[in-house]
């Protein structure tokens, strides 16, 4: 129903965003089950699923394929906080 609720933009006359909405959706699911190189609203993968939460020091870039370029000082205070906030490293201070 939550789903439903958020279709309404006119909120005098819900019934028929709600309607539309849903209609739309169907056929979108309905054709993409034709098209093979496109996945489903429902069966599409999310573009984090790959990531984990405690793995924080690996992963990929989220902003395109450009490098950033730190300077000496923002590149201490990114080592100080990874250090200092990562459960990984608490062995090693006691």
């Amino acid at each position: 129903m939550k789903v439903l609720k958020g279709y309404v933009k006119n909120c005098a006359r819900p019934e028929g965003y709600i309607a539309e909405c849903y209609l739309a959706e169907e056929c979108m699911r309905f054709c993409g089950g034709y098209m093979k190189q496109l996945g489903t609203i429902d069966t599409r993968q999310y573009r984090n699923k790959d990531m984990r939460d405690e793995m924080i020091l690996g992963g990929r870039p989220f902003i395109g394929r450009l490098p950033i370029v730190m300077s000496d000082d923002m590149l201490q205070i990114a080592y100080n906080y990874v250090l200092y906030n990562t459960a990984e490293v608490e062995p090693y201070f006691e």
